[in-house]
């Protein structure tokens, strides 16, 4: 197996899910260079030999590999305007648990989700009686929006960034990032003294961290003292709170402008990461993958060796997009120690590009997924070995696919979701976990796809206009009993093939399947001979 030794990444903003910590794991190291910050390497002196303290030292589960949690997010929106634009604006993203299964997590997040909008909702009706009343200059908009920014989701741990942004009036807006974390088996809040056990140790890390990596005078007067507060007053009631999250790297701080310094210097991170420090954490709420996803930007450089011959090799990418004929253009760059180059490029690719991720097949051979947005945000992702094989010297395109990210959180290369659109019964989105084959392309680890768009009522069901027949599910059995159900029988979508059965959901929680068939040609599916529009009338085909 090669051996590929690190990710770069040049640009000096950029912080992906691999983090911007030095760190290594079994063959593989990530690396963040940034102009105006020093790598955060953990003191192996102080913090990687730390011994837990008997009395913070936590019973810890079962050990288990933890599975990819599928997540997904919808917003909810308030807003008035006029004929010159927005006037008052108000938007928070609400998270779904795609995932069969835990029940807590999914009461604890819809609490959660609730709460949010609530907050964000009474500030939104607070500032629309000053609109009301004229108390801001014509033209002014205001705004209040939160965002999700998932940055852990498994079998163990759901985390994410709530950051909120607001423009409320003054000078400028204000800018807050709270960090959440929650365990997936009991959907419990996690305090930062469960997940560590030595908060002594990463107290004096997260402190020393700060000063090695930020000026001086970044920071206001006497912010240590207000540091130490937040460590031991975790409820900010002497200052701000704490905001931590926890990743697929490590524990990662996050602290907002006016927290630490003023506006103007920004906010200040500090990732304490697993690898090295694996007796700081609690076992149940580590995370360690060999080959985590990350996402790469233009220009990023990956920095591994692609040619096997023990040296590394600069590869980068890039996309070019031309507006009128809607096609994008990608040149792949590779630069060996030699500096001898390989350029190649594709032309002429559909749609505009989104995202790209570094992924790795089992045996450690990296490739690039690059997605593209065509019509109506349908989405399609081009594929890119970058190491060479016997057959061919260089990076190389592969087959693309139809199956997309679509901006959802993705993290371990043996089991993560893409998305599709199938129109089977309606049009819908729908998700599949696959895993990287030997060959690069995704392949599917079940046979079903996953209907996403599901609501907590059933405004949006399929109501039977007939009876219907069906082959209902029988409990604790792959057994399926013929039976025609009633008109006015209410489904829900859950499962599909795709082609020929999609399993439903009716209000009393049982489940049954629906076979449908179609011929090449024809744009209408069939149920046992009746057209799908005979047993269901609206049938919600996107235009």
């Amino acid at each position: 197996m090669k051996r590929y030794a690190s990710l770069v990444l040049a640009s000096a903003l950029f912080l992906s899910a691999c983090g911007n910590e030095t760190t290594t794991n079994n063959n593989i190291e990530t690396t963040a260079i940034e102009e105006s910050r020093v790598d955060e390497t953990v003191d192996s002196t102080t913090v990687s030999e730390a011994e837990p303290t008997d009395d913070t030292q936590l019973p810890e589960k079962e050990e288990m590999k933890q599975t990819s949690l599928v997540i997904g997010l919808t917003a909810e929106y308030e807003g008035e305007w006029d004929e010159k634009g927005p006037i008052i604006t108000a938007d928070s993203d609400k998270i779904q648990i795609l995932s069969d299964g835990y029940e807590e997590l999914k009461t604890a997040i819809h609490a959660y989700n609730e709460q949010n909008w609530q907050d964000v909702y009474a500030t939104y009706k607070e500032y629309h009686g000053y609109v009301k009343e004229g108390v801001y200059p014509e033209g002014t908009s205001i705004s209040i929006s939160r965002e999700i920014e998932i940055t852990r989701a498994d079998s163990g741990v759901l985390s994410f960034i709530n950051e909120e942004t607001a423009f409320l009036g003054g000078v400028h807006g204000s800018y807050y990032e709270n960090g959440e974390a929650f365990d997936t088996e009991t959907g419990e809040m996690l305090e930062l003294t469960e997940v560590v056990t030595d908060l002594d140790s990463v107290y004096k890390y997260v402190k020393d961290s700060l000063k090695k990596n930020y000026e001086e005078e970044l920071f206001f007067d006497g912010y240590e003292e207000w540091l130490e507060e937040m460590f031991y007053d975790p409820e900010g009631e002497m200052s701000s709170p704490l905001e931590w999250i926890l990743t697929t790297e490590g524990l990662e701080f996050r602290f907002s402008p006016y927290v630490l310094g003023p506006w103007a210097s920004g906010k200040f991170e500090v990732m304490l990461p697993y690898a090295g420090n694996e007796k700081l954490f609690a076992e149940a709420y580590r995370y360690d993958i060999e080959y985590p996803i990350c996402e790469v930007e233009q220009g990023e450089v990956i920095l591994a060796d692609m040619d096997g011959n023990g040296t590394e090799d600069k590869t980068s990418y890039l996309v070019e997009y031309d507006e009128d004929a809607y096609c994008s253009t990608v040149t792949v760059r590779r630069e060996d120690g030699t500096d001898a180059v390989i350029e190649i490029e594709h032309d002429e690719i559909y749609g505009m590009f989104s995202d790209a991720y570094l992924m790795h097949s089992e045996d450690g051979t990296p490739y690039l997924y690059l997605e593209f947005m065509m019509d109506n945000d349908w989405r399609k992702m081009e594929i890119i070995r970058l190491a060479d094989t016997e057959e061919m010297q260089g990076p190389e395109f592969l087959d693309g696919t139809g199956i997309a990210v679509y901006g959802h959180f993705i993290s371990d290369p043996e089991q993560f979701t893409l998305y599709d659109r199938l129109d089977i019964l309606g049009t819908y989105m729908v998700y599949r976990n696959y895993s990287v084959g030997e060959d690069g392309t995704p392949v599917a680890k079940e046979e079903r796809y996953n209907f996403a768009n599901l609501h907590f009522d059933w405004d949006y069901a399929l109501t039977a206009k007939r009876d219907i027949p069906v082959l209902m599910h029988t409990e604790d059995s792959d057994e399926k009993e013929e039976v025609t159900l009633p008109k006015g029988t209410k489904f829900r979508p859950r499962k599909t093939d795709g082609v020929s059965v999609v399993e439903m959901e009716l209000e009393d929680g049982r489940r049954c399947d629906i076979l449908v068939e179609r011929e090449p040609d024809d744009f209408v599916y069939y149920i046992n001979g009746v057209s799908e529009y005979d047993y269901f009338g609206d049938v919600p085909y996107a235009g």
